[in-house]
């Protein structure tokens, strides 16, 4: 706070990095949270003309994180890194995205021991592996992203039960402190009592007087209590006679009316009993009740389905239809065209689906034998940088089984020349020297064997064209130690030491005009030592 406090002061623009940071995917927020917990305190300048200024504050009050000046727009993410499930709210250094980049995510370490040698990766509770191996590195704090609002008004919650939890006891206090005051206060009461004496007297005279009262007024109110009992008890009996009475006369009424109405009811019976017997004769299907509620429903009365049948048939009547019985059989024959296209169909989708799955192993195969491949190249590629004094560095792609994951699939190798730090294949700090030795170390690593041992034939133009004293002797030296066989175009040159790596040494001449023939090719052969 003290640093950003004195940034602002001193207009210099900038960013904290949880303020770029947002995690899209929240059930990988542990492991963002655990892959950036060391930068959570980075600073990114806004203009890196202030960097001067910033480093100066930045030591003045000891800041033990980063301030970073240079910062772009990150590139896409990598299909499966953990840049993937990150958005970036503004620039950011280029090695913090590289970083989210090339780590993977997995979803188990067992996982992310299956990754080639070098890879590195992170679960999604947090368990991170680097080039310095792995270690459980998520924690329980949340500083980027929707995570750490929610983060921060969890804490401004658990602080506002704290205050009023504070109030209450504050309250409490006050009102003990209330309590002895009056206390405190009552020590005067013994004089206060002798000075209101007559007071008391009159009041307990008013006591007595008031007594006498409500006797007499709960006298009268027992007294009415008892008539309203018996009111009560009077109409309770009359309600109940003239309830029977009523009963009495419902049942007279309804002996009447069934009287009168036994022969309809005796023919109703006997239609419902008619019902049930043509209702067995049914087919089953007729007696569905959803399919008889969807009839119902489509066709809203039989009415409706009875000009629905007379329009069927008068249609049928007059309408002019086909009559000859070849249809019969010719639709016989479209029948079984029909099948037979369908089994050869049929047949044609399973020999599709073997074949699919036979390219998938196939592929699969070649994966594995591609990652041996690419493990064993580089493994070459070190001991050539070893035999050249450079430090090699590779990072392996991630092979997996789909079109997509193959397409972005791509070796990544570096050069550390001199201990300056490793560079890829177009630094253009590096020298020409160090670029053809780049180049060599990758063509010869093609062709070494399991041995370790070079092997085919190396044709190689002209590579100490352009080059110093230094550096051709440096690639000079590089050739000899590969023990390799190889073919050095050169032009003739008063530095002799473009020839030491090679033991035969042909010297070639252009014809020259008038002579019917070029000179001859001059052969000089290296003893051996």
């Amino acid at each position: 706070r003290a640093l950003t406090e004195a940034l602002a002061a001193a207009g210099i623009g900038h960013r904290l990095l949880p303020d770029i940071v947002d995690v899209a995917d929240e059930s990988w927020q542990t492991a963002v949270e655990a892959l950036l917990a060391p930068y959570r305190h980075l600073i990114v300048l806004e203009n890196p003309d202030d960097q001067a200024r910033a480093f100066a504050i930045g030591e003045k009050l000891r800041y033990r994180h980063f301030i970073v000046p240079d910062s772009a727009v990150p590139p896409a993410p990598t299909v499966g890194s953990i840049h993937q499930v990150v958005r970036f709210g503004g620039t950011v250094p280029g090695w913090l995205a590289q970083l989210l980049d090339r780590t993977q995510r997995v979803a188990t370490a067992a996982d992310g021991a299956q990754l080639p040698r070098g890879q590195d990766w992170i679960t999604r509770d947090g368990y991170l592996r680097e080039r310095r191996g792995g270690r459980y590195a998520a924690s329980a704090e949340r500083h980027f992203g929707r995570a750490r609002l929610a983060s921060l008004q969890e804490e401004r919650g658990a602080r506002a039960a704290k205050l009023a939890t504070l109030e209450t006891q504050r309250d409490k206090n006050r009102g003990e402190i209330d309590a002895l005051a009056a206390a405190l206060a009552g020590s005067q009461a013994p004089r206060e009592l002798a000075a209101r004496a007559e007071e008391f007297a009159r009041a307990e005279r008013e006591r007595q007087e008031a007594q006498r009262e409500l006797a007499a007024l709960v006298a009268q109110q027992n007294t009415a209590y008892a008539a309203s009992q018996n009111a009560r008890e009077t109409a309770t009996a009359a309600r109940l006679a003239l309830a029977a009475t009523d009963n009495q006369r419902k049942q007279q009424e309804k002996a009447l009316a069934d009287s009168a109405n036994r022969p309809a009811r005796e023919e109703q019976a006997r239609r419902i009993l008619r019902l049930r017997h043509d209702r067995r004769a049914l087919p089953a299907a007729w007696k569905d009740r959803a399919a008889n509620a969807q009839l119902a429903q489509q066709w809203d009365s039989a009415a409706a389905v009875k000009r629905e049948i007379d329009r069927i048939e008068q249609h049928l009547r007059e309408g002019d239809w086909i009559t000859d019985a070849n249809v019969i059989a010719l639709r016989d024959l479209r029948q079984a065209d029909l099948e037979k296209q369908g089994a050869e169909q049929e047949r044609r989708a399973s020999e599709n689906r073997r074949a699919a799955e036979q390219t998938d192993a196939a592929r699969g195969a070649y994966i594995e034998v591609l990652r041996h491949t690419l493990k064993s190249y580089g493994h070459h590629l070190k001991t050539l940088g070893q035999l050249a004094n450079v430090g090699v560095e590779t990072v392996l792609p991630r092979l997996e089984n789909d079109d997509v994951t193959l397409a972005q699939a791509g070796l990544d190798v570096r050069f550390d020349f001199d201990q300056k730090g490793y560079a890829g294949m177009n630094d253009g700090e590096a020298s020409g020297g160090q670029q053809v030795i780049k180049s060599l170390i990758l063509l010869i690593a093609l062709m070494m064997d399991k041995a370790e041992q070079a092997g085919g034939f190396v044709f190689i133009d002209e590579p100490f064209a352009h080059l110093d004293i230094m550096n051709i002797d440096r690639v000079a030296g590089f050739l000899k130690a590969t023990r390799a066989q190889y073919l050095i175009t050169t032009p003739i040159t008063h530095n002799v030491n473009v020839y030491d790596p090679a033991l035969l040494t042909l010297v070639t001449y252009k014809k020259k005009p008038g002579e019917p023939w070029a000179p001859r090719i001059a052969r000089l052969v290296r003893e051996s030592p």
